[in-house]
């Protein structure tokens, strides 16, 4: 167990600082021969090296927005407290026991994902086959005409859409990665709705990066968007990545920074690297 509010900051155990303000820890730093270790540093490098942000909240039982904030940072560049149970949640699945005792390489999570299981684990009473029904109804209500790639492709809409559904099931906890990923599945099965599924279009780059009056060309762009992706998730596929809309949106947003070009649409970053995917 973490320490008490009288303990000194001197093991894992009691590294966290106090007073506690409104329930949230406010993290102190330790000396160790030294040099200035901190607590949040060391959770912040296991939760970044996890497969995804989606992964390590299903693992740790830690909501992935709060996950996010503390890890990643806020829009602003800050970072968020975590609360102590979040905490110690986190110790107890990375396997942190002393100062100093981390893993060097977290292990990476299974990227493919049991729907029942995960269904289960976030306390939604529906079955795999009714919560795909909902996915279905739900995107044709609240976003009609959509296709689920372009769902996806939309962050934002990503997120309207994953709050919906978590409001539907009376699940908080069921994470966006989650959702997306059953809905992702659903446009890859044999029994798709025909209205769900991209609409193929002659659509071109350079003509809609025109439009916008951005400065790249059609392939200094694409080069672009991979190289972004490939830096600030190289270990993350796109389809695993548009199940992820927060951080999609990040990208999004250091894409139209390295462009100077703030009318860059997430949908045409995202759809345009879903497009160099199927191009092999």
């Amino acid at each position: 167990m973490l320490g008490t509010q009288n303990d000194q900051f001197s093991t894992i155990d009691n590294v966290i600082g106090f007073p506690i303000i409104g329930l949230v820890v406010e993290f102190r730093s330790v000396f160790e021969e030294g040099h200035c270790v901190s607590l949040a540093e060391i959770l912040r490098e296991c939760v970044l090296a996890d497969a995804s942000i989606s992964e390590a909240s299903r693992g740790a039982g830690v909501p992935q927005p709060t996950l996010q904030e503390f890890a990643v940072g806020r829009s602003d560049g800050s970072f968020a407290d975590i609360r102590l149970s979040s905490a110690q949640k986190l110790i107890n699945y990375y396997g942190i026991n002393k100062l100093g005792n981390v893993p060097p390489v977290v292990p990476k999570r299974s990227r493919r994902m049991l729907l029942s299981a995960e269904l289960e684990a976030s306390e939604c009473q529906d079955s795999p086959e009714k919560f795909k029904e909902r996915l279905i109804d739900g995107i044709v209500v609240q976003f009609p005409g959509q296709t689920i790639d372009g769902l996806l492709c939309s962050p934002l809409d990503a997120l309207a859409y994953c709050d919906r559904i978590r409001e539907g099931v009376g699940s908080e906890c069921l994470a966006d990665f989650v959702i997306l990923k059953a809905l992702m599945n659903v446009r890859k099965s044999k029994n798709c709705p025909v209205g769900l599924k991209q609409r193929r279009t002659r659509a071109m780059l350079r003509t809609e990066l025109a439009s916008i009056q951005c400065p790249l060309t059609a392939v200094q762009f694409r080069e672009m968007v991979v190289d972004t992706l490939a830096g600030m998730y190289r270990d993350r596929t796109i389809d695993e990545l548009v199940c992820q809309p927060r951080e999609a949106r990040m990208l999004c947003n250091a894409v139209r920074h390295q462009s100077r070009c703030d009318s860059i649409k997430d949908q045409l970053v995202l759809s345009t690297l879903m497009n160099v995917r199927k191009a092999g």
